[in-house]
């Protein structure tokens, strides 16, 4: 756990993705995301009546970071249903965790975090409602979606539900522009290098090598890439809970899923994994 800790500490280090408090890139998605979740709950019958239904409500914010994601959406939810939340942060970087203190909290909403690995480590139980957002999906493979999916729902209620921010890569990237071997990308402080290093047709991702190259050069590490598409991650979540529904917000896809299939081996997908042999 610590190699892959290490890793997304170093890559997440050159601020690619926007998630620090003190950020005005990404203050502006926190407050971009307020809106995202009012649409959403008007949108999902099966979101607002789970939370109508509850008087406490358990959330469990997966790939967290700082907690953007988390909070944006339990201040939402408590400030318009009344509602008493206890989120839980889980990531494996304590870095990002510990900066959950710099978002605005609405007073009923009581933040808490771990450092863990949401596919090997337990994830608790009994949420009302997980989250993975920041378009997370491409750090896992199809292997380590099917065990967090698996993960997720074990952790849920009966009639819990998962919601998956995503976006269609296929078409995005592999259609519109195609698959590129050199990156360059910035954010306000650096610019950085992707290149593709390899792949693994075992795990079906791409090995990209990300190289900080201002304001200072350092190599960030090798990071395993899984190109989902909604069509893709939709139908692997199908097969978890009874219910899928897809809301589409300004081009972003959310995967609203809720109450857990209990006729699936869980405990097997969890412990196994097919075995190859050359």
């Amino acid at each position: 756990m610590s190699n892959l800790k290490d890793l997304l500490e170093k890559v997440y280090s050159a601020k690619l993705w926007p998630g620090d408090p003190e950020d005005p890139d990404a203050i502006s998605r926190f407050k971009r995301y307020h809106d995202v979740f009012k649409e959403l709950l008007e949108r999902s019958s099966e979101l607002h009546s789970l939370i109508n239904s509850k008087e406490l409500l358990k959330i469990v914010d997966l790939c967290a970071g700082s907690g953007l994601a988390g909070i944006s959406f339990s201040n939402v939810v408590s400030k318009l249903f009344n509602k008493k939340i206890t989120l839980k942060l889980i990531d494996l970087r304590e870095n990002s965790l510990k900066k959950y203190v710099g978002w605005e909290k609405e007073e009923n909403v009581y933040v808490q975090y771990e450092i863990k690995n949401v596919i090997r480590d337990s994830l608790g139980s009994n949420y009302d409602i997980a989250l993975l957002f920041g378009l997370s999906t491409p750090h896992f493979s199809p292997l380590e979606m099917l065990k967090l999916l698996a993960n997720v729902s074990k952790a849920l209620c009966d009639n819990g539900i998962v919601i998956i921010e995503e976006v269609d890569r296929i078409y995005n990237i592999f259609y519109k522009i195609g698959y590129k071997d050199l990156l360059v990308q910035s954010s306000t402080s650096d610019v950085v290098l992707s290149l593709h290093l390899n792949y693994d047709k075992r795990s079906g991702v791409f090995i990209r090598k990300f190289l900080r190259i201002y304001p200072t050069y350092e190599p960030l590490g090798d990071l395993p890439v899984f190109m989902w598409s909604t069509a893709l991650t939709s139908s692997y979540v199908w097969m978890f809970f009874k219910n899928v529904e897809i809301v589409t917000i300004s081009n972003v896809d959310y995967i609203v899923a809720s109450k857990p299939c209990r006729s699936i081996d869980i405990e097997r997908i969890l412990s196994s994994s097919p075995i190859f042999k050359e």
